[in-house]
């Protein structure tokens, strides 16, 4: 498992760039499609990329289709990182419309 650690420039300043992953796995969903990820041994860390204009709820249980009105909820929508993932746990997807979705895992600090 690849460390998640920012890069540096010549000066020593933080460039917010990522290293390749060696755990990353993508997935192409049609609209309201469903799908499930376990997330890998000494993962902890997670980064998302979705298709531009893409609707999609990520949570760590299954996901209840949206409706018109609020309600509870443990999911985000497109969310970009996602830190303190439990190895061996279920990450959770449902796309609103079709879309292309990767997930990059890392194992970040405690």
């Amino acid at each position: 498992m690849i460390n998640l650690v920012l890069g540096k420039d010549n000066s020593g300043e933080v460039t917010y760039g990522t290293p390749f992953t060696d755990a990353g796995y993508n997935a192409s969903l049609a609209a309201a499609g469903a799908a499930s990820l376990t997330v890998p041994a000494q993962a902890n860390t997670a980064i998302f990329s979705f298709t531009p204009g893409a609707s999609v709820y990520v949570g760590t249980s299954a996901i209840t289709v949206p409706s018109s009105s609020f309600a509870s909820s443990n999911t985000d929508l497109n969310p970009c990182v996602k830190s303190n993932l439990i190895p061996g746990s279920t990450l959770y997807f449902y796309a609103v419309n079709a879309s292309e979705i990767q997930v990059n895992f890392y194992a970040g600090q405690r």
